[in-house]
């Protein structure tokens, strides 16, 4: 089974990072050097981050062709929070194949068992005649919005460890004082998007781009300003309802477009359009 990894969504922390330093050593000293002297060069520092690297190895590369038949998607289903993603039970997840309203398969996350742990799911068989599936799944629990995940890639094999976020209504609260925002739920959902590289690594100083029609839509907020673990994650608000293409550029890289919908209030509860944004296939 491939993994999808860890998408990084169960790294939002609703905290604020401290951004102080703990040096107090003094700058008023005054150095003599004889006039004879040769300059003395400036001490060497080591104690800098060695600069990040990201994986960019799938930019550019072709969607595939083929798939298996049938296929299983697994993963867990949770609630964020500080620590990370809390498996929950009795999580609804329906796996929607896009443009299609009929659900391929719906399940219920696990109680916790030794044969099922806490949160696990998995899907029954899904078809895919051999061609390569664009698909989602909803996620949905009282007392949290409901989550439209899109995954980075194509469906065309198995795949296992498929972290489903949800947000509870209290977090989201949270989300939006931090970010000094007010959804308005009645016409807009939200976007929860991390840009990652082709290890799903998050990128750090990637821009986002959530556009309708080519005009960039919502308030974006780097969570990354809340806690260095949510870094290349960003939350946009009051995105309107419907057809969203999601995008990123980092450094002269233009990533490819991921369409989505998003989604208003429905029956009572607010959305969240959940993807990440790679730079190629993987």
């Amino acid at each position: 089974m491939r993994s999808m990894g860890k998408l990084s969504l169960m790294l939002i922390v609703v905290g604020t990072a401290a951004c102080g330093s703990d040096n107090n050593n003094s700058v008023d000293a005054h150095v003599i050097v004889p006039i004879d002297a040769k300059p003395i060069d400036a001490p060497k520092v080591f104690n800098d981050a060695p600069p990040v690297t990201y994986d960019f190895t799938c930019f550019g590369a072709a969607a595939p062709t083929t798939a298996t038949s049938p296929v299983t998607i697994a993963g867990t289903a949770g609630e964020l929070g500080q620590s990370g993603l809390a498996p929950t039970n009795d999580v609804s997840i329906s796996f929607f194949k896009n443009g299609v309203a009929t659900a391929l398969s719906t399940t219920m996350s696990a109680g916790g068992t030794v044969q099922a742990p806490l949160g696990l799911f998995t899907s029954a068989d899904i078809i895919t005649n051999g061609m390569p599936v664009e698909w989602y799944l909803t996620a949905s629990l009282a007392a949290n919005r409901t989550t439209y995940l899109y995954p980075p890639n194509l469906l065309t094999a198995d795949l296992a460890n498929v972290p489903v976020p949800l947000v509870a209504n209290n977090l989201f609260a949270a989300l939006e004082a931090g970010a000094q925002v007010t959804q308005d739920d009645t016409m807009n959902g939200m976007v929860l998007a991390i840009v990652s590289d082709c290890a799903l690594k998050p990128i750090e100083g990637a821009t986002l781009h959530v556009q309708q029609g080519g005009v960039e839509k919502g308030t974006q907020f780097d969570l990354g300003l809340l806690s260095a673990m949510a870094a290349g994650t960003f939350a946009v608000f009051n995105v309107p309802d419907g057809a969203t293409e999601i995008s990123a550029t980092y450094n002269a890289m233009t990533f490819p477009v991921k369409t989505v919908a998003v989604h208003k209030q429905a029956n009572g509860a607010g959305s969240i359009t959940s993807t990440a944004i790679a730079p190629g296939p993987f």
